[in-house]
C-alpha cells in the first residue's frame, strides 16, 4: 500500500503542513486538475484557502487515510499519457515552423482538449467523444466556427503528428 506522500508524488501534488486559524492543516498544491479537485472535495472537512490558493485538510491520520482513498491512482496511467503527449505536442509544434501566434492558439486548444479528457487515455477516445467535445465548445463555451476550426486543427495535429494516427479514424473534417 502506498503512503500518502507516495500518492501525492504520483499525482503531482505538493503537500505542506501549515498552521491555519490555529490548527495544523495539510495544504495541497497542484496545477489545476478537475479530478483532484473532486477527490479532495470528498474528504471530510476539506476547505479551499483563497489566500493560499490551495485545498487543505486536517493534519491527522484519519483524514490522510481518507484522502488516500479518494485520490484514486487508477487514472494515473491516463494522466501520464496526456503529460507525455503534451511534451511531444510542444516539441513537434515548435519544429513544425508555425508562427508563434498559431503555436500559442494550438497549445491553448490542445490544453482545453486534454483537460476535458484528462481521465481517459487519448488512444481510447472515440469519434463520438471528440464530436461531443466539439459540441461542448460550440454550445456551452460559445465558440465561433473559426474557433472550432482552430480546435479541430489542434486536435488533428495531435493525432496525426503526436499519435501518428489519421484523424479520419475519429471523425470526418
Amino acid at each position: 500500500m502506498l503512503s500518502l506522500q507516495e500518492i501525492l508524488n504520483r499525482c503531482n501534488i505538493q503537500g505542506k503542513i501549515l498552521e491555519h486559524n490555529g490548527e495544523n492543516r495539510i495544504f495541497l498544491f497542484f496545477e489545476f486538475n478537475p479530478a483532484w479537485n473532486d477527490a479532495i472535495r470528498k474528504v471530510n472537512g476539506s476547505r479551499w484557502s483563497k489566500t493560499q490558493q490551495a485545498w487543505h485538510i486536517a493534519a491527522n491520520q484519519a483524514t490522510a487515510d481518507e484522502l488516500k482513498q479518494h485520490l484514486s491512482v487508477e487514472p494515473i496511467e491516463e494522466n501520464i499519457a496526456w503529460e507525455i503527449a503534451s511534451i511531444d505536442y510542444v516539441k513537434l509544434l515548435e519544429n513544425a515552423g508555425y508562427t508563434y501566434s498559431l503555436q500559442k492558439t494550438y497549445l491553448l486548444e490542445f490544453k482545453s482538449f486534454a483537460e476535458h479528457f484528462y481521465l481517459q487515455n487519448p488512444m481510447e477516445l472515440s469519434k463520438a467523444d471528440i464530436k461531443q467535445y466539439l459540441k461542448v465548445l460550440a454550445v456551452q463555451k460559445g465558440y465561433t466556427a473559426p474557433q472550432i476550426d482552430k480546435s479541430v486543427e489542434s486536435i488533428q495535429f495531435f493525432y496525426e503528428q503526436v499519435m501518428q494516427q489519421s484523424l479520419n479514424n475519429y471523425f470526418e473534417c
